[in-house]
């Protein structure tokens, strides 16, 4: 291991108009598990509102160097996060945090721990403090597979608390200066992750450079950041279904490398090609359990997918959680069986699914109806008809409302 100087690893939070979420995040800093000498940078973002910038500028940091940064001009989320993400440059590294976060207690230690430990491995393209319990793509539940380990990796960016070493960063930085989301279209991204708009989304074209150098994000198991979903860019309401447990005691960790690790995902949060074959064997295979994929998008010979397979080799029953368990331990089911993941060859599969995801039990969408609710909200809302039909009864509102 090699230990890392504090002073070499600042702490960069992001704000843009949440005084009560940007005092709730450093409340949380303020009680945390931090060695002296630590820098501590607040980044504001151009705002006619000064409550912001009197809270940083109010706020006691005791653990070293405070520094805040008033934009002169509105930079919006994209660039804001690109602007704090350089400030790596002239440290080892930063722990970037948006302001409806909340950290563990022991973030600092983490993450003191991952670089000493995997600062050299090129293989990763960041470190992330929170650990995810749903998948962005498909919407469903998920739990990485356990491995012995105190992580495990995907192929997916984390902008809910995470760590940027130097030399990652400039990486990133020369791949947006040499392809700035050419041709993002042609690389293998999930449909839901395409239609995030370039101008706003930096996660994005991280998602874009990850996939391209073939670069993992190093995920804890126990969650060191928590999102609080507050009204912002991305929710027009509250949303809660990204909290999660934050680590509150001490942990001694046992970290896997990437050849060490069983517990591997791609950018579908799928298990990756890479240990696809130490499942079943098969030099090419493809994993596609919640559906998410298109077909073209497939280059293996073999497929594990609930979509429904004319031909399928083999059945799983969709009884074990995470469902890729049920194929690791062979636990096979009858061909004519529905609501099974099948095996087989990609051209033997066709793009419907087999299975109704929310019959199943394993998959207990209920538990995200609240996330549902506002996309759906937010889609009639923003809609021409509910616009013009608002317009249309305000006045009879008005009257209702005087009398």
């Amino acid at each position: 291991m090699k230990p890392i100087n504090p002073s070499e690893l600042p702490i960069v939070v992001i704000g843009y108009n949440r005084p009560n979420s940007l005092a709730r995040l450093l409340s949380t800093l303020a009680d945390s598990d931090i060695p002296d000498g630590v820098r501590l940078v607040i980044s504001l973002d151009k705002s006619e509102e000064d409550c912001c910038a009197n809270i940083a500028n109010d706020f006691k940091w005791e653990f070293g160097q405070k520094d805040v940064i008033l934009h002169e001009e509105r930079l919006g989320l994209k660039s804001h996060v690109l602007f704090c993400g350089r400030l790596s440059e002239n440290y080892q590294g930063i722990i970037m945090l948006e302001d409806d976060l909340i950290v563990s207690p022991k973030f600092y230690q983490y993450s003191l721990r991952v670089i000493s430990q995997f600062s050299d491995d090129n293989r990763i393209g960041g470190f992330a403090l929170y650990s995810p319990r749903l998948s962005e793509t498909s919407l469903l539940p998920f739990t990485a597979l356990e491995d012995g380990y105190d992580n495990f990796y995907m192929k997916i960016p984390c902008s809910w608390g995470q760590i940027f070493l130097k030399n990652q960063w400039l990486n990133f930085e020369k791949f947006v200066a040499k392809y700035n989301y050419q041709g993002v279209n042609q690389i293998d991204l999930p449909d839901n992750v395409l239609k995030w708009p370039d101008v706003s989304s930096w996660k994005k074209l991280y998602f874009q450079f990850l996939v391209f150098d073939n670069k993992y994000i190093f995920y804890p198991r126990i969650s060191l950041s928590s999102n609080c979903g507050d009204v912002g860019q991305h929710f027009l309401k509250n949303v809660r279904v990204f909290q999660v447990s934050l680590l509150v005691g001490e942990l001694n960790y046992n970290f896997s490398s990437l050849s060490q690790s069983k517990s591997i995902y791609d950018q579908f949060q799928e298990v990756d090609s890479s240990i696809a074959p130490s499942f079943l064997g098969l030099e090419s295979l493809t994993f596609d359990l919640s559906g998410s994929k298109r077909l073209c998008q497939i280059k293996s010979k073999y497929l594990l997918s609930i979509k429904r397979c004319d031909k399928p080799i083999k059945k799983y029953p969709l009884i074990s959680y995470p469902p890729e368990l049920g194929v690791l331990l062979s636990l096979e089911c009858d061909l004519s069986e529905g609501n099974s993941i099948s095996l087989g060859k990609v051209e033997d599969f066709s793009s419907d699914l087999g299975i109704k995801i929310e019959q199943l039990e394993v998959y207990d969408v209920r538990k995200f109806n609240e996330f549902e609710y506002q996309k759906g909200r937010a889609k009639v809302l923003n809609s021409t008809r509910y616009k013009i039909g608002d317009l249309i009864v305000s006045p009879f509102r008005y009257i209702k409302n005087w009398f």
